[in-house]
């Protein structure tokens, strides 16, 4: 996992109106199963961006860097920052089971 974290890092560079990316799901969990998993993206953008101009960059770097995990796929979830900010910033408040690992 820390292989795939090193890597979205030293790709994806910074990206206007990302506020945070967050990885959560099987692979932060510890039960990942390569063939049968995904990887799971919470993008959580500043208010008013416009989600595709975001993805476009993001999504690539994601799914490149996911690629050694042999995921089933690579799912991204979208959530604007002022729900975040008004406390989804702790994922035990997310309507998520399991963990999370904040980048």
């Amino acid at each position: 996992m820390m292989a795939l974290i090193a890597c979205i890092r030293q790709n994806l560079g910074h990206v206007p109106c990302l506020y945070s990316l967050i990885l959560y799901g099987s692979l932060a969990r510890g039960d990942f199963l390569p063939g049968t998993s995904d990887v799971d993206f919470f993008i959580v953008l500043e208010d008013g961006t416009e989600p595709e101009e975001v993805l476009s960059e993001i999504r690539p770097v994601l799914k490149e860097c996911s690629q050694g995990r042999k995921a089933v796929e690579v799912d991204l979830f979208l959530l604007q920052a002022l729900p975040f900010r008004a406390g989804y910033n702790q994922p035990s408040n997310w309507p998520l089971s399991g963990k999370a690992i904040l980048f």
